[in-house]
C-alpha cells in the first residue's frame, strides 16, 4: 500500500513501488536534498483543548508560539471522510461552526523557526502524525502561519484572504505540499504504527525521520530491515 497526495492509499505492484521510489530517489537528487519526515505532538508542537490555554495567546513573552484553531467534534466522520469526500454532516454545517467544533490551543516547540530555517534548504519535508487528516491538515497550516505573521482566522473566503494569509498558504504549499500522511490514512497498520513504506516503498533510503516516539516505528514489521 502506497498513501499519496490528499490522504489517499492505493496497491501498487512491486515492479510500480520500485519505478516509484527510483523517480522519488532521482527527485531528490535533482533537488540536492534529502526527505525528512516530522511528527507533529511533543515533537513540533503540544496541542490542548482546554479553554485555559486561551489567556497565553496574546502573552507577549511567548511571541506568537501559541496559535489556536477549531476542529470538530465529530472525528469519526472525519477519519471516514477527509481526503475521500467529506460527510454530508460537514458539507452542509462546515468545518468552522463554532456550535460543532472545539477550539485548541497550540503551542510551537522552542527554536521551531530556527529549525526549519536550517532544514527547509536541506531536506524535502513531510508531517507523517498519528492525529486525524483534519488535524494535521490545520496544524500544518497553523506553522506556516506563525512563520509568517499572518493571525489566527476560523472563517475566510477566497475573495478575503489578507496578504498575509496567502503567503501562509503559498509557503504550506512550499513546505509540506501533499506530503501529509495521518492515522486517517493508514488505519489498516493498527493504532499508533507508522510505515516508511506507506511515503516510500523501498523503505525511505533517501529519508530521516524526527519522531519522539521510537516504538510507533519499531512496531511495523515494513521498518524492520530499515531500524537493523
Amino acid at each position: 500500500n502506497l498513501t499519496v497526495g490528499g490522504g489517499y492509499t492505493i496497491q501498487v505492484t512491486a515492479s510500480e513501488a520500485s519505478e516509484h521510489s527510483s523517480r522519488q530517489r532521482s527527485r531528490l537528487r535533482s533537488l540536492r536534498k534529502l526527505s525528512l519526515i516530522l511528527d507533529l505532538d511533543h515533537t513540533l508542537v503540544h496541542c490542548v483543548a482546554h479553554d485555559a490555554a486561551s489567556t497565553y495567546c496574546n502573552d507577549p513573552l511567548l511571541k506568537g508560539t501559541v496559535r489556536n484553531f477549531l476542529l470538530p467534534m465529530e472525528y469519526a466522520n472525519l477519519e471516514k471522510g477527509v481526503g475521500k469526500g467529506e460527510s454530508l454532516f460537514f458539507k452542509l454545517f462546515g468545518f468552522n461552526d463554532p456550535h460543532l467544533c472545539k477550539r485548541h490551543y497550540l503551542k510551537l516547540r522552542p527554536g521551531f523557526r530556527d529549525f526549519i530555517s536550517a532544514v527547509s534548504d536541506k531536506y524535502e519535508l513531510s508531517i507523517y502524525t498519528a492525529g486525524t487528516r483534519y488535524y494535521a491538515l490545520k496544524v500544518a497550516h497553523a506553522l506556516c502561519r506563525y512563520l509568517v505573521g499572518a493571525p489566527d482566522v476560523d472563517v475566510f473566503t477566497p475573495g478575503s484572504l489578507t496578504p498575509l494569509e496567502r503567503s501562509a498558504i503559498s509557503l504550506n504549499k512550499k513546505l509540506f505540499g501533499n506530503r501529509i500522511i495521518s492515522r486517517s490514512d493508514t488505519g489498516d497498520l493498527g493504532k499508533d504504527v507508522k510505515s516508511l513504506k506507506r511515503a516510500f516503498p523501498d523503505g525511505g533510503q533517501m529519508s530521516v525521520m524526527v519522531d519522539d516516539r521510537e516504538d510507533v516505528w519499531a512496531n511495523a514489521q515494513d521498518n524492520v530491515s530499515r531500524a537493523r
